[in-house]
C-alpha cells in the first residue's frame, strides 16, 4: 500500500520515494582562497569517474575566484558535466570548485556511507543528465535536483548494501594501490635494465653514466631509421592498419587498431611497418607517454597521425629495446626539454631522436631486458584487468541493489 507523509512516499516493505533534498544537505558555504588557511584544493579536475577515491589535489595558491568549502566525509558531486560521473568522497577539510556540489548526508533518511554509493548508481546518473541544463557545458541546479524523486530502501536494506559495496569498493583500492606500486617499481627497472643490464659488475664511464664494459654508446640514429620514407604498394585497395592519436595510450600501447584501404590514406599521413616504434612528437601527447610498438598491423603496414614519429629498428637492435627506451621517463623529460614551436603546438623535432644516445648491450642481454619488462607487462596488464572487472561487478551490484524487485524475488540469494 502507498502512503504519502510529507514529502516521502512509502511504498511498502519499508521502500520510499524520497526527494533528493530530504537524502542530502546542500553545503554552500563559500571562501576567497587567499583569505583561506586551508591547505587543500579540490577541483574537478582532481575527480576521477566512477571513483569516490580522490588521488590528487591541488592547493589554494593555485586558483582565484569564490570557492567553496567540505569537511572531510562531505560528498563532492560534479555539477558541471555531470556525464563525466564524478563523485568523491572528501578526506580533508578543503576548498572545492564552485563547479560542484558539496552535499552531507540526511541521516534520518539515508546512512552516511550508502549516500556517495547510490550517487554512483545508474539511476542517480541518468536523472542528473536528464536535469542538466545547457548545451557546450551542462550544468545542474540544486534547486532542480533538491525536487528530484529516488526509491530508498529501509535501513537494514541500506545497511546489507554498503556492506557489500564496501567490500568490491575495498578490493578496488587494494589492487589499484598494487598498480600504483607496481608502475613505480617498473619506472626504476626500466631504468636500471637500460643503463646498468643484467647481472654486471664491471662498468665504464660514458656521457650518460656508467654503462657495462661489454656495451656501445650510440646515437638512436646509429641503430635506428627515423621517420623512414612512406610505404607504397602497387594495389592501392589493400587493407592496410591505421592509428589515429586516440588510439594509443598514454602508457604507451595501441588500444585501437583500425583498418583502412592504402588508397585512403597513402597521402597525407604518417606510414610504419610491423614493429616499429611509435613516438607522438606534439605536446601534450609526448609528455603524457603516447606511443606505441606497431604489432599485429594489417599486411604488415599501418598509417596514422602525421604527429608521430617513426623508430625502425636496424639488425644490431631488437624493435621492442628501443620501445623500452621511448617509454623511460628520462627520454620522456630529455625530449620535453628539447621541444620547439610555439606554446600548445610545441614538437620533439627529429633532430632529438637522431642525437640521443643509449647504451647498446649484445642482442642475447636485449633479449634477456625485454623478456623480464616483458614478465613485469603481463604482471600490470593483469592486475588492470583484474581492477576492470572488479568495476564492472560493482556497476552491476549499483543497478540491482537499489532495485525492490531484487530483493522480492531474490531475498535468499542475498
Amino acid at each position: 500500500m502507498i502512503k504519502e507523509k510529507g514529502d516521502i512516499i512509502q511504498l511498502g516493505d519499508g521502500w520510499r520515494l524520497v526527494p533528493f533534498k530530504l537524502m542530502a544537505e546542500h553545503i554552500s558555504k563559500r571562501v576567497e582562497p587567499k583569505e583561506t588557511k586551508l591547505k587543500y584544493y579540490i577541483g574537478l579536475e582532481h575527480l576521477d569517474s566512477k571513483t569516490l577515491k580522490i588521488k590528487r589535489h591541488g592547493t589554494p595558491e593555485d586558483v582565484q575566484g569564490t570557492k567553496l568549502v567540505a569537511k572531510p566525509g562531505d560528498i563532492i558531486f560534479g555539477k558541471r558535466r555531470a556525464y563525466q560521473g564524478k563523485v568523491a568522497i572528501c578526506e580533508w577539510d578543503a576548498i572545492v570548485s564552485a563547479h560542484s556540489m558539496v552535499l552531507r548526508a540526511q541521516e534520518e533518511v539515508i546512512i552516511k556511507e550508502l549516500l556517495p554509493f547510490f550517487m554512483q548508481s545508474q539511476e542517480f546518473y541518468n536523472r542528473s543528465l536528464k536535469i542538466s541544463e545547457g548545451s557546450l557545458s551542462p550544468t545542474i541546479k540544486w534547486k532542480v535536483l533538491a525536487e528530484e524523486k529516488f526509491i530508498i530502501p529501509p535501513k537494514n536494506i541500506q545497511r546489507d548494501i554498503i556492506e557489500k559495496l564496501n567490500a568490491t569498493e575495498d578490493n578496488i583500492n587494494c589492487k589499484e594501490i598494487l598498480l600504483e606500486k607496481t608502475l613505480k617499481y617498473k619506472e626504476k627497472l626500466v631504468n636500471k635494465l637500460l643503463t646498468r643490464g643484467v647481472n654486471h659488475s664491471n662498468y665504464k664511464p660514458s656521457s650518460i653514466g656508467e654503462i657495462p664494459k661489454d656495451w656501445e654508446l650510440k646515437r638512436i640514429d646509429d641503430v635506428c631509421n627515423i621517420n623512414p620514407q612512406k610505404e607504397k604498394i602497387a594495389d592501392t585497395d589493400t587493407e592496410i592498419s591505421f592509428l589515429t592519436m586516440e588510439d594509443i595510450s598514454n602508457d604507451a600501447k595501441i588500444i585501437n587498431l583500425r583498418e583502412r584501404k592504402y588508397s585512403e590514406v597513402s597521402s597525407g599521413f604518417t606510414s610504419f611497418r610491423e614493429n616499429d616504434v611509435i613516438v607522438a612528437k606534439i605536446t601534450p601527447c609526448f609528455e603524457n607517454g603516447k606511443g606505441a610498438l606497431a604489432q599485429n598491423l594489417k599486411n604488415s603496414i599501418g598509417f596514422g597521425s602525421t604527429e608521430f614519429h617513426i623508430l625502425r629498428a636496424k639488425d644490431e637492435v631488437l624493435p621492442k629495446y628501443i620501445y623500452y627506451h621511448t617509454t623511460n621517463k628520462l627520454f620522456r623529460t630529455l625530449g620535453e626539454w628539447n621541444m620547439t614551436g610555439s606554446a600548445g603546438q610545441k614538437r620533439v623535432p627529429k633532430e632529438f631522436l637522431e642525437g640521443f644516445k643509449i647504451g647498446i648491450p649484445p642482442l642475447t642481454e636485449q633479449r634477456k631486458i625485454v623478456e623480464i619488462l616483458d614478465g613485469l607487462e603481463n604482471v600490470i596488464s593483469n592486475i588492470e584487468s583484474n581492477i576492470k572487472n572488479t568495476k564492472k561487478v560493482k556497476e552491476e551490484l549499483l543497478i540491482f541493489l537499489f532495485d525492490p524487485k531484487f530483493y522480492q524475488n531474490n531475498i535468499a540469494k542475498v
